[in-house]
């Protein structure tokens, strides 16, 4: 608990820091040791020479955050000197000065020292005050929310009837595969069977309108309930290899492609990528994808590839297609989450 001596501080954590000026130091070695550029181990005024600072703990509130989403660093410093004097207490984040606070302490006395920082990209931070250091992990995920839409008649030579449901990425980051799967109750409250569809990827903000269809005789059918799930990562663009030019052909409302070339500068082979294909409605909806896997890909090789689409998938909507996107991504393994 922050005692009256709290002091709240706000910053900002960016892709770029300011050089570092300076150090806080005589401090316990209870973590990795930071050294400030001057080589000095703590400031005081001139009239407080003989009064000692040491930071004797540091705590961050959370040590995994998402990108924009804040947390907190505690630094408790004490005045181990005889006499009363001021001192600069630094954050710093990768080397860098973040922010300072000027504090007064009487000999014997502590103080808890507070800091409130975001940041906005993710990856590994350093945080130290003083020769204490934490790690903060800031990490990009993606997030699934469902909304429900209901039960309707598919006149289909594949489907009798399909539940519709609407699946947005709420979080920070592309997706891998989503998958929707709906468990169907006949009248009585038994199981009777379920399906499943699934789209390659959903990026950020994006929205997938999802039917999952079934073979089931309407009268079969009286609820039904969704579950998903979804991978963590679809993996990064392999280095060397980018898809040229790719288009999008529609057959029929039962069928359709989508065809790319992927041009490879790569210097060496690549073992395995996936090509991740969805087609989109006039809307911006996600409402089908595919993809596919390359593998054994030579050093310079350009390739040609097709994402076949299908009605059984798309449930009878592949026509309502007005727009695609292709990713090339160099397949790893990825874990996936329930929603």
């Amino acid at each position: 608990m922050l005692d009256k001596f709290m002091k709240r501080r706000n910053v900002l954590i960016g892709l770029g820091f300011v050089p570092l000026a300076g150090c806080i130091g005589n401090e316990k070695e209870t973590a990795e040791p930071t050294e400030g550029s001057d080589g000095s181990t703590g400031k005081t005024t001139e009239e407080s020479e003989s009064a000692g600072f040491e930071i004797t703990d540091l705590t961050i509130e959370s040590t995994k955050i998402s990108p924009g989403e804040s947390t907190s660093v505690e630094a408790t410093v004490e005045n181990i000197g005889g006499v009363s004097g001021s001192y600069s207490v630094e954050l710093q984040v990768n080397s860098n000065i973040e922010d300072t606070t000027e504090i007064e302490l009487e000999p014997g006395e502590q103080e808890v020292v507070e800091f409130t920082f975001s940041a906005e990209s993710s990856g590994s931070y350093q945080v130290s005050v003083g020769r204490l250091q934490k790690t903060l992990q800031v990490v990009a995920e993606p997030e699934m929310s469902i909304e429900d839409k209901g039960l309707n008649s598919a006149d289909t030579v594949f489907h009798n009837s399909y539940a519709e449901a609407r699946v947005e990425n709420t979080g920070d980051s592309r997706s891998g595969t989503v998958e929707l799967t709906v468990r169907w109750f006949d009248d009585s409250g038994s199981f009777v069977g379920e399906d499943s569809t699934s789209i390659p990827t959903l990026d950020t903000g994006e929205s997938w309108v999802a039917r999952v269809g079934s073979s089931k005789e309407e009268n079969e059918i009286s609820d039904y309930e969704f579950t998903g799930e979804y991978e963590l990562t679809a993996g990064d663009s392999p280095d060397g290899i980018s898809v040229a030019n790719s288009s999008l052909s529609i057959e029929d409302e039962f069928s359709g492609r989508i065809t790319a070339e992927a041009e490879n500068t790569r210097n060496e082979s690549l073992f395995m990528a996936s090509f991740r294909g969805n087609i989109y409605n006039s809307e911006g909806d996600v409402i089908a994808g595919s993809q596919t896997l390359e593998s054994d890909i030579s050093a310079g090789e350009d390739l040609f590839f097709e994402l076949s689409l299908s009605s059984t998938r798309a449930v009878h909507r592949i026509d309502k297609a007005t727009d695609h996107q292709v990713l090339l991504t160099q397949t790893e393994s990825s874990d996936t989450r329930n929603f």
